[in-house]
Parts: structure tokens; sequence; C-alpha cells
């Protein structure tokens, strides 16, 4: 099993704050939640990669994918007996947050019910406002462990999207295809506040949601379940190792800040345990927060997807547009003609 990893030598966006309050607002439960929730979902994941992955992986990495797994278990273990109380320490034995049975996080020790209130700060009210200076001190590098792991195993699951998306040249929506896809409507889906500033948030946002989907998922795509009856384009995205961001089996919750400004209406507010990546530009810093991971991979995703996937890339191309049926070829068209990529129809009337 691997032993340590040297944790500086690559950037990491995420942190477990110690402190728990956002943007002036205390919120203790997100950062349960959250964590929570990331966990879980690095847990899927490694797991996927070793079901779908394992021998790629393993020959292009110095450690093996049973080994990060490992690691993974040994960490999540000592977290439990920094949080836990002892009866939940005792009650699940020599694993961390997972029981063997199931691959889903069923024991977390960020519940409410199963937390050691003395590892943590309490407010007057009663509430839990954060760690303690002791304990957060032991937990906070084996956290960051944790981001390091999804970090290390992103450079090679990365490589398998660039293996398995179809390039435009090559595609054909009779034939087999795997793509990053994003629909988009006549009008806006989202509500928004004032005008000018939102036009000037959408001309400098750097990141984009879509989905995968391929020709057995197509009705998989946020927003858009049905291609039959709906005027829509569906824009389909370029994949390279670099604008690849974070991805999961659901919609994940994405936003995008910058200069700590989100002008959408109700924008879902998230930690930094959220904060996947962040970049400044021309004096901007755009940060991105997500429900999802680095290591989420194609194969792992298309087969446990949830209604819709989400795929985040940073500053992709649409290299063509799909018209889903008779209703949206003349907006599909249009939005072709925009970005001057060629237009897919279907069969679909």
């Amino acid at each position: 099993m691997i032993k340590d990893i040297v944790i500086e030598s690559k950037k990491i966006s995420r942190c477990l704050p110690k402190d728990w309050d956002l943007k002036g607002k205390r919120y203790p439960l997100l950062y349960y939640l959250e964590f929570s929730k990331y966990v879980e979902s690095m847990y899927s994941h490694l797991l996927d990669i070793k079901k779908y992955y394992e021998k790629d992986f393993n020959e292009d990495n110095t450690y093996t994918i049973q080994e990060y797994i490992d690691l993974f278990n040994v960490i999540t273990r000592k977290l439990t007996v920094l949080l836990a109380t002892d009866d939940v320490i005792k009650k699940i034995g020599k694993f961390g947050f997972f029981s063997p049975k199931d691959s889903f996080c069923v024991t977390s020790v960020f519940d409410l019910q199963k937390l050691d209130k003395k590892a943590f700060k309490i407010s007057e009210d009663g509430s839990v406002v954060g760690f303690n200076d002791e304990i957060y001190k032991k937990v906070e590098p084996l956290v960051k462990k944790i981001f390091m792991i999804e970090k290390m195993c992103s450079f090679t699951t990365r490589k398998f999207w660039a293996k398995e998306i179809t390039d435009i040249k090559d595609f054909c929506v009779n034939k087999p295809y795997k793509i990053l896809a994003r629909v988009v409507f006549p009008d806006n889906w989202r509500a928004t506040k004032e005008e000018k500033e939102v036009r000037n948030y959408y001309k400098n946002k750097i990141y984009t949601s879509a989905s995968i989907i391929d020709e057995k998922h197509t009705n998989n795509l946020f927003m858009y379940y049905d291609w039959k009856h709906e005027k829509a384009a569906i824009l389909i995205l370029s994949y390279d190792e670099n604008n690849f961001v974070c991805a999961n089996y659901f919609d994940s919750m994405s936003e995008e800040y910058i200069n700590n400004k989100n002008p959408l209406f109700q924008p879902t507010e998230h930690s930094d345990v959220f904060k996947v990546d962040e970049t400044t530009i021309d004096d901007r810093k755009h940060e991105f927060y997500s429900n999802a991971t680095e290591i989420a991979t194609p194969k792992g995703i298309l087969n446990n997807i949830m209604e819709c996937s989400e795929v985040n890339l940073k500053n992709p191309k649409v290299v063509g547009v799909i018209a889903p049926n008779a209703l949206s070829i003349n907006f599909a068209k249009k939005e072709a003609e925009k970005r001057n990529v060629p237009v897919f129809y279907t069969r679909i009337h």
C-alpha cells in the first residue's frame, strides 16, 4: 500500500475550512453534507476505475488503483476515529466511512447524530460551527491527502475521456458514439436579475456544463429528456485533457464565481470543499464549484447515470450542432451558422 503522497507537488483548489461560515453566513450543515458527498463520490469513482479501467490505469501509474483505494480507506478510517462517537467506531469496526457490502457512504462521520461533539466548536445556540484547534491539526492533513488522491488519479482518468470521446470528423447520429453535449433553447431556462450584469457575467465565464451521452443515452441531457417534441439545439463540445474539470453521474449543481460574484438568480452556494478549480484571467478571478470529482470516467458515468450527467469543461469549443427533431431544424441551423460548425440531423420527427 502507498505509504505517503507528496502533497506539495500539485495545485489543489479544494480545502476543508476550520471555521464554518460562507459569505458571512453560517451554514454548518453544508460542511457535513458536502464533505460527506465528496467522499462518497470519490469512493464510487475509485471503484469505477477499478471495475472498468484497472489494467489501463495500472499501466499508466506508479501505484495501482487498488493501492489508492486502500490508502483512501485508511484515511477515512482515521477520520472516523477522530470525529465519530465511540459507539459509531465500535459499530463499523475496521472500516472507515464505508461498509464493504456497499460502495456508497453508510456511516458518514459527518452525520450530526454520529459526531463526537468534543471534536468541534459549539456555538451558544448548540450549533456545530467548526473544528476545535487540536482536532483540525489532525484532520486537515488527512483530508488534504484525499484531495491529493483525486489529483494524482485524474492525470490518468483524463486520458480515458480523450480516448473514448468521438472525434467530430467521425461523428454520425446513426452510428455508435460518445459525445459531450449541451442543450440550448430559444429562451434561457434560468431566471436572472440585472440584464447588463448578467450579460457581462456570461461574456466572461470560462466554465461550461455539458453531459456525456451515447446512442443509448440520448435522453440523459440536462433540462431535455425527450428529443421528439421540444425546440432546442444540441451543441457538441470538444474535449482535450487540459479543458476537463470534473464530472458526476447527476446534475452536480455547479456554479462559477467571477471576482466572488455570481449575478444569476439564486445560484447554488458551496463551501470550498466543492471548489474544484480556480484561475485568474485578465485580473478576473474565476472559481468553479461543483458536487463532482476530477476522476469520474466515461464508462463509470454511462453505467451509473441518474437522469442526466454533468461534465464540466473549461473554455471548450463547439464543434457541431444536432437538430434533435423537425421542430428544431431552423434553430439548430442558426446556432451552427453562428459558430461556423456542421449541423447534424436525427431521424426523429
